[in-house]
C-alpha cells in the first residue's frame, strides 16, 4: 500500500509541475510581444524626427539584447523546474526503501 501512495503522490507533483511550466510560457510570450510593440513605435517617431536616427538604432539594438536575455532566462527556468521533479522522485523512492527494510528486520 506504501508503494502505491508513494506513486500517486508522485504523479499527482509531476501533473503540478507540467502546469507551472506551461503557466511559465504563457507569461513569456507577452513579454516579447510587448517589446515588439515599443519596437514598432519607435520607427513612427523616426519618420517626424530625422535627427535623432542614431540615438533611436541604439535603442533597438538594447530591447534586442534583451529579448535574447529573457529567452535565456526562460530556458533556465524550464531546467530547474526539471531537476525538481528528479530530486523529488529520489527522495520519496529512498526513504520508502529505508522504512521498508526497518519494517522487515523488526518482523
Amino acid at each position: 500500500m506504501l508503494l502505491f501512495v508513494l506513486l500517486l503522490l508522485l504523479l499527482q507533483q509531476q501533473q503540478q509541475q507540467q502546469q507551472q511550466q506551461q503557466q511559465q510560457q504563457h507569461q513569456q510570450q507577452p513579454q516579447q510581444q510587448q517589446q515588439q510593440q515599443q519596437q514598432q513605435q519607435q520607427h513612427h517617431h523616426q519618420h517626424h524626427h530625422h535627427h535623432h536616427h542614431q540615438q533611436q538604432q541604439q535603442q533597438q539594438q538594447q530591447q534586442q539584447q534583451q529579448q535574447q536575455q529573457q529567452q535565456h532566462q526562460q530556458q533556465h527556468q524550464q531546467q530547474q523546474q526539471q531537476q525538481q521533479q528528479q530530486q523529488q522522485q529520489q527522495s520519496y523512492l529512498y526513504p520508502d526503501l529505508s522504512l521498508s527494510n526497518g519494517s522487515v528486520s523488526e518482523m
